[in-house]
């Protein structure tokens, strides 16, 4: 049976490149594109890197006491960043605002 930890890296991989792909095909709008990229890159380390940046947090003592944070509370950060942050961009920039032209 396959470790837990491997099988969420590789479905990390797996829905980032979802992601990937709808931006592609273009189901994402285009000017979302960056900022959907920008949540992968930054919710990947945490789910691929989640014991290296524990163990860095209780080796720094940044008000934990050196204790080092449950590396699951970081995995689940970075899942959290990239279930929820992609899909409500893309819903926010495919919302258009009511633009009403004022006379002069």
């Amino acid at each position: 049976m396959p470790d837990s930890a491997i099988l969420s890296k590789v479905a990390s991989l797996l829905v980032a490149g979802l992601y990937a792909s709808l931006a592609f095909v273009g189901v994402f709008p285009h000017n979302a594109i960056g900022v959907i990229a920008g949540t992968i890159f930054l919710s990947l380390p945490l789910i691929w890197f989640s014991e290296s940046i524990s163990r860095w947090r209780a080796f720094a003592g940044i008000a934990t006491g050196r204790r080092a944070e449950p590396s699951f509370m970081i995995a689940f950060t970075g899942w959290a960043i990239l279930v929820i942050l992609p899909p409500a961009v893309a819903w926010l920039y495919m919302q258009t605002p009511d633009v009403k032209i004022m006379p002069h």
